[in-house]
């Protein structure tokens, strides 16, 4: 019973990385998926970033890598949605799901490049 547990604990683990992680990871070729509101993204975003908003996720999955083996880092604005789209992807059998720590407010923190619109600190 407890090794049945245990993977299921493995199964939904999530990296969780700082801005500066994940910009390595970015820097190694990472699929970099935004997953917040689209008017979000407008505003601001990381350079290469696909989005796919949280709610759209589950249907558009054909957009994701099909490599199962392939590096996801995924976030949003705060880092609220991006936990449950990490989630999704765990679940639909992806090995290498990122989850950016902060959302994009940390990365701006951070003082790495955004490309968009005029980004709103508050949002």
């Amino acid at each position: 019973m407890t090794a049945c547990f245990a993977g299921v604990i493995e199964r939904v683990q999530v990296q969780r990385d700082a801005p500066r992680q994940a910009a390595d990871w970015i820097g190694r070729g990472a699929f970099i998926l935004d997953v917040s509101p689209s008017e979000f993204f407008a505003a601001g975003h990381i350079a290469g970033a696909v989005s796919i908003p949280k709610g759209q996720l589950f249907h558009r999955t054909d957009e994701v890598p099909y490599d199962k083996d392939f590096v996801i880092l995924v976030y949003d604005t705060r880092g609220v949605r991006s936990s449950a789209a990490a989630m999704l992807l765990k679940d639909e059998g992806y090995n290498h799901v990122h989850e950016l720590t902060g959302g994009l407010n940390a990365w701006r923190a951070e003082g790495l490049p955004v490309e968009g619109g005029q980004f709103p600190s508050a949002l």
